[in-house]
């Protein structure tokens, strides 16, 4: 059966072969989705509908403890380095996770990208503080940035 994080997959490599070539797009279609689309047992329909709520309940959980840390760390109740490492622990068991970070924030290493991925999940949170409080709350995260990584670009 042709399961979400696969059909994600496929999807994008028909945009980018849509693109590419409309022929290639066309011909890869016929090539690899079809055959993927033929009736599917219905117990094995069941077992990945099992598996993706079992899935949905794993994010929806990473999402709440993700919020409770960027709180505790704004609020002054965690570091940042101890945000980072519950950062990077969840993310690492999700490879679609890690990619986004390895591919979208700086650093040399994953902890490190993984730091700026958090910076950016606290300045979403600090959107809706007053300027003092914001810059209260970043001159701090920023100094323990620094202090972490010295030589990099300060958490932003």
């Amino acid at each position: 059966m042709l399961s979400v994080r696969n059909a994600v997959f496929l999807m994008a490599i028909l945009v980018v072969a849509s693109v590419a070539s409309p022929e290639w797009g066309a011909q890869l279609v016929a090539d690899r989705v079809q055959p993927l689309c033929v009736q599917v047992d219905p117990a094995e329909e069941v077992a990945e509908q099992e598996h993706m709520e079992v899935v949905r309940r794993e994010l929806l959980s990473n999402i709440a403890i993700k919020d409770a840390l960027i709180t505790d760390l704004v609020s002054g109740r965690r570091t940042l380095a101890e945000v980072t490492e519950a950062f990077l622990a969840m993310n690492q068991r999700w490879p679609e996770s890690m990619a986004v970070v390895r591919g979208h924030y700086p650093g040399r290493t994953d902890e490190e990208k993984t730091a700026h991925n958090v910076m950016g999940f606290v300045q979403y949170e600090l959107a809706n503080a007053t300027p003092a409080q914001q810059a209260k709350v970043l001159t701090r995260l920023r100094a323990e940035f620094d202090a972490r990584y010295p030589g990099t670009s300060g958490g932003e």
